[in-house]
């Protein structure tokens, strides 16, 4: 049997589970790939326009760009953890990838707040965050709450994530087994190809006059297609 706690084992058991992994969710991994790539491809033309004429982008949309950069990189932090089985980091980091995204629908609302952002004084709870993805599709039902409160639970280390961990309670809690070497779980694996088309539209929503026509549309026909092999699946 290995041991649970040798540095090796936690390697072979990365490998394994990556393995596992690829193989039960292959087609949303390439679907991953297409849309971050698009994501990136995007990110990158806003950002020439910028290079171009800086009056082309409002000081506001320059904050969001630069968050922007820190949610792509999220993005592929929790694609590694999520391949490896590191299932109760990626909720830690679907947290902090939701309240960026929150924060990019704020300065598309709240323009004026860029200034005190950059000084450190901008002063908004981060549950009230999630709220402003709703507002920037003008939805008022508070959809991302409930999900933000869960993943809340393993930021602070609550008991309820902490028991995420455990594999086996014996009799009277005489002992607990804990996962330490990362497992396998179809259920606890996520399919991540919806965080980068996520972004995608709201990107498309904030940048409505940067972007082109062009750009626009092909981002909607991927939004299209992506949900199309969604529904096939």
């Amino acid at each position: 049997m290995k041991t649970l706690n040798h540095f090796d084992n936690f390697l072979w058991a990365e490998d394994e589970n990556t393995k596992l992994t690829l193989h039960q969710f292959g087609k949303d991994f390439e679907l991953y790939k297409r849309s971050f790539n698009l994501l990136c491809e995007t990110k990158a033309h806003l950002h020439e326009l910028m290079e171009e004429d800086p009056r082309k982008i409002s000081t506001a949309k320059k904050a969001i760009l630069m968050i922007v950069n820190r949610i792509i990189q999220l993005m592929q932090s929790i694609r590694v953890l999520n391949l490896k089985g590191y299932y109760y980091d990626v909720r830690v980091l679907s947290r902090c990838l939701l309240e960026s995204a929150g924060l990019c629908a704020y300065f598309a609302l709240n323009e004026e707040e860029v200034d005190n952002w950059v000084k450190g004084n901008l002063k908004i709870a981060k549950i009230r965050l999630i709220d402003y993805i709703s507002l920037l599709f003008e939805v008022k039902e508070r959809r991302g709450i409930p999900f933000y409160g869960k993943l809340s639970e393993y930021v602070h280390t609550n008991v309820g994530a902490i028991a995420s961990l455990v594999v086996a309670v014996h009799p009277e809690m005489a002992a607990i087994d804990f996962q330490l070497t990362p497992i396998f779980d179809k259920e606890k694996a996520i399919e991540i190809s919806a965080y980068p088309t996520f972004m995608l539209i709201i990107l498309a929503k904030i940048f409505r006059d940067e972007l082109t026509d062009k750009r626009r549309g092909e981002i909607m026909r991927f939004v299209e297609k992506y949900a199309a092999e969604k529904r096939e699946k």
